[in-house]
């Protein structure tokens, strides 16, 4: 469907698309690598059918078309979120309990891994091709860094991260001056194609 033909579409319909689309971006955030246009019209869709309770009870209450859209609006969000932070949890959990599934939705490790709140990483060695290793002894002292986070990544395998030591020619070297005030943070970006093996240590915040 095109813009020109949704835009002849019932308002209310519009109001649930958009809403919707928003929700499942919300939903998905982290999780939306390859997705095709289908997954994002009938998420747009399953996340957009909180928006015409709402449409339909707040336009019959108050005859205010931006105001019902702005309602439709917060609902979904709402909605979106609870999928996120409880909704999708629970029912992977029920689904494995049941002998129905062990799918857990997510597609791929590295997306579970950086995605899921629970996993607080500690420690990360990078393996590559030259026979140099690179460390961060301590990745949540860099938590609060220049790009708030102890490292950074994309959906294809590249990562920066604070490099504490270097591991060249059998020895490990510290890494001096990696946060300088007047300078700010080294960061060390490393291209997928250099990388044959990426180790990393972590806690599970949800457990004691």
């Amino acid at each position: 469907m095109g813009i020109d033909k949704l835009a002849t579409l019932p308002i209310y319909f519009q109001v649930m698309l958009a809403c919707g689309y928003l929700g499942y971006v919300i939903a998905r955030q982290g999780f939306r690598r390859n997705e095709q246009m289908a997954d994002q019209l009938f998420g747009a869709i399953i996340f957009g059918l909180p928006a015409l309770p709402a449409w339909f009870l707040t336009l019959d209450i108050t005859q205010n078309i931006p105001l019902a859209a702005s309602v439709s609006f917060i609902f979904c969000v709402i909605f979106a979120i609870w999928w996120r932070v409880a909704l999708a949890e629970l029912w992977v959990s029920f689904a494995h309990k049941r002998r129905i599934s062990n799918e857990d939705g997510q597609g791929y490790v590295l997306d579970y891994l950086t995605q899921n709140t629970s996993l607080c990483p500690t420690q990360i060695t990078v393996y590559l091709k030259s026979g140099e290793k690179l460390f961060c002894e301590n990745m949540q002292a860099f938590q609060h860094s220049a790009i708030d986070a102890p490292m950074r990544y994309d959906t294809a395998g590249n990562i920066a991260l604070f490099v504490t030591h270097e591991w060249k020619n059998d020895v490990w070297t510290p890494i001096e001056n990696i946060s300088m005030e007047q300078w700010g943070d080294l960061l060390v970006y490393i291209p997928v194609s250099e990388i044959i093996r990426i180790e990393t240590r972590y806690i599970n915040l949800d457990k004691p």
